[in-house]
C-alpha cells in the first residue's frame, strides 16, 4: 500500500489558525515557545541577537520546523505545537512538497540592532498573514486588494523576497504557491508543467516580484492548470513535490557524473585506476575508552551525536552542522563535530583498518570493519555502529601524541600507520607463520596457505594501499579479510 503523503497540509492550516489570535499578544506567544521548548528538552534555536526574541511573526514560527534538522526533531517540535497550540489535526506523517528554510537564515527578520530591520517589519508580517488567511477563507475583490497591498508593503525587507512565498504556502498551502528556486525551475520548464505555467512562471535566476497582484495571477495561472494533461498534478503540495523529487534526481546524477569524471581522472593521472584504497582511521570509543570494553564485545565501533538521529538523514555535511549548531548553540562552528559524524556515516568503508586510542598517547586495539553504516534508536548515546572485526586489543604507548578528535583519517599519515601497524606485527607474522595469537582473529592465513607477496603503492591522495601480485590462492576470501590480511602484514 502507498504511503498516503500531503498529510501535513490539515495540521499546517490548523497552527496557522491557532497563531492568528496572538497578532496582538506576541509577548504571549513567545513565552509559549520557550515553555513548549523546555518541554522537549531542547534549547529555544537564536531567533535574535540576545538569544529570545522580544517580538516575532507567524512565518519565522512555522520555520522552527522547517529548516534543515532531521526528520526526528521536526516531528518532535511538531507534537509539541500540538499540545501548546492544542490543535486537534492529527500529527503529520509525511513532509512531502514542504520547502525548507536555510538553518543560518531561517527567520523572516533581521535581529534587533541590525540597520536594514524596520520598526513596523513585523507588524507588516503579521498583517500579511491575517490578509492571507481571509484571502483564502473568502475569494472576493475586497480581500485581494487587502492581500496585495499587504505583500506589496512586505516583500522588500531584509532578507525576504521568494522567501516569503515558502511562508505563505506554509499557512495556507493549497491557495498560495511556493516560489523556491526549484519550484520556479521545475515550473519554467514546458515540458514539466506545460505552456500556460512555464510562460507566467519567473526564471531561476530572476529577482523577487513585489507585485501582490501578479504573484495572485501566478497562484491563478497554476490553479487553473492543475489535473490537465501538461500538468497532472492535484494541488500545489503535490507539484511541489514533483519538483522535489525532479531536481533530486538531477542533482544525483550530476554530482555522480562529476565524481566519477574526477577520479577516473585522478586514478590515470598516476595509474591507479583499479587500485582500492584501504584508509585507516583513528578513532575514540567513548570519553576516555569507556565504551571499548563493550564494543570489543559486541563487534562493533559506535559514535554519539545521538541528538542528530539517524545519520543518513542530513543530504550534506553542512546540514549536520547547521542541525548541531541548532542543538548544542551556536558558541561553536561545530565543523569538527559534523565532520567526524559525516565520515563515520559515508566515508568509513568494509576493509577499512580501525586504530583505538585512550587519551593522546596509548593504543587500545585494532580491527577491521566489515559492515556498513547502521542506526539503532534504542542503542542510548551511541546509536550510530559499524560492525568491526575487531583483531587485536592490548595496550600500547606512542611516542607522540594524537589529535584529540574522536575520529581522525590518518591514511596520507604513512609513517604513523606504519609504525602503529608495528605494534601488532609479532602477532601477525605469527600467524601468518601457522600459530595464532591469543589476542588476534585473524584467520585467513595457514601452513597450507602459499605466502603471498605485496607491494605497497601510493595512491593520487598519498594513501598506502597493498597490490596483490599473486591472486589465485586468494580467492576463496571475503574481501574485507584479504584486507586484514593485508594490513596486518607490515611491508619491510
Amino acid at each position: 500500500m502507498a504511503e498516503e503523503l500531503y498529510t501535513w497540509v490539515p495540521f499546517y492550516t490548523e497552527l496557522a489558525n491557532k497563531l492568528l489570535p496572538y497578532k496582538n499578544d506576541r509577548a504571549a506567544l513567545i513565552d509559549k515557545l520557550q515553555a513548549m521548548y523546555e518541554s522537549i528538552d531542547t534549547k529555544l534555536p537564536k531567533l535574535d541577537d540576545g538569544g529570545v526574541p522580544n517580538d516575532i511573526d507567524p512565518f519565522t514560527i512555522f520555520g522552527l520546523f522547517n529548516k534543515g534538522i532531521s526528520s526526528q526533531n521536526r516531528r518532535k517540535i511538531v507534537a509539541a505545537l500540538a499540545d501548546v497550540f492544542c490543535i486537534t489535526a492529527e500529527l503529520p506523517n509525511d513532509f512531502a512538497g514542504t520547502p525548507l528554510l536555510n538553518n543560518l537564515n531561517a527567520t523572516f527578520y533581521a535581529f534587533i540592532g541590525d540597520s536594514r530591520r524596520g520598526e513596523s517589519d513585523i507588524d507588516n508580517l503579521w498583517d500579511l498573514f491575517e490578509a492571507e488567511l481571509a484571502l483564502a477563507d473568502a475569494d472576493n475583490p475586497e480581500n485581494r486588494n487587502a492581500f496585495a497591498a499587504a505583500f506589496d508593503k512586505t516583500v522588500g525587507q531584509f532578507g525576504l523576497g521568494w522567501k516569503l512565498t515558502m511562508g505563505l504556502y506554509w499557512a495556507r498551502p493549497l491557495a498560495f504557491i511556493n516560489l523556491d528556486s526549484r519550484n520556479r525551475w521545475f515550473m519554467g520548464d514546458t515540458a514539466k508543467a506545460g505552456v500556460p505555467i512555464a510562460s507566467i512562471m519567473p526564471k531561476e535566476k530572476d529577482a523577487p516580484i513585489h507585485d501582490g497582484k501578479h504573484y495572485l495571477a501566478i497562484c491563478d495561472t497554476i490553479r487553473a492548470e492543475l489535473n490537465s494533461a501538461d500538468c497532472p498534478y492535484n494541488g500545489f503540495p503535490s507539484l511541489s513535490n514533483a519538483a522535489f523529487i525532479e531536481s533530486e534526481r538531477v542533482n544525483r546524477e550530476r554530482k555522480a557524473a562529476a565524481k566519477a569524471a574526477e577520479q577516473e581522472a585522478e586514478e590515470n593521472a598516476l595509474g591507479d585506476a583499479g587500485v582500492e584504497v584501504v584508509h585507516y582511521w583513528l578513532y575514540a570509543p567513548g570519553e576516555g575508552a569507556s565504551m571499548w570494553e563493550d564494543f570489543y564485545t559486541r563487534g562493533v565501533m559506535g559514535l554519539g551525536w545521538h541528538e542528530l538521529g539517524d545519520l543518513r538523514e542530513y543530504s550534506t555535511k553542512e546540514d549536520m552542522r547547521l542541525a548541531l549548531q541548532q542543538i548544542r548553540g551556536n558558541e561553536t562552528s561545530q565543523k569538527n563535530s559534523a565532520h567526524a559524524v559525516w565520515q563515520f556515516a559515508h566515508d568509513i568503508k568494509p576493509g577499512d583498518i580501525v586504530f583505538v586510542k585512550r587519551g593522546r598517547t596509548e593504543i587500545l586495539g585494532r580491527g577491521v570493519v566489515v559492515g556498513g553504516y547502521a542506526y539503532d534508536a534504542d542503542a542510548g548515546h551511541y546509536p550510530n555502529l559499524r560492525e568491526v572485526k575487531w583483531t587485536h586489543k592490548g595496550h600500547w604507548t606512542h611516542d607522540d601524541q594524537f589529535a584529540m578528535k574522536t575520529l581522525t583519517d590518518v591514511t596520507d599519515y604513512t609513517d604513523f600507520v606504519e609504525k602503529v601497524n608495528g605494534y601488532f606485527e609479532e602477532d601477525a607474522e605469527e600467524t601468518l607463520g601457522g600459530g595464532r595469537s591469543p589476542q588476534t582473529s585473524l584467520t585467513t592465513a595457514s601452513n597450507s596457505s602459499p605466502r603471498h607477496t605485496w607491494t605497497r603503492k601510493l595512491t593520487t591522495r598519498s594513501s598506502v594501499c597493498f597490490v596483490q601480485k599473486r591472486t589465485s590462492s586468494c580467492k576463496a576470501l571475503p574481501a574485507w579479510e584479504k584486507l586484514s590480511l593485508q594490513s596486518a602484514w607490515p611491508i619491510r
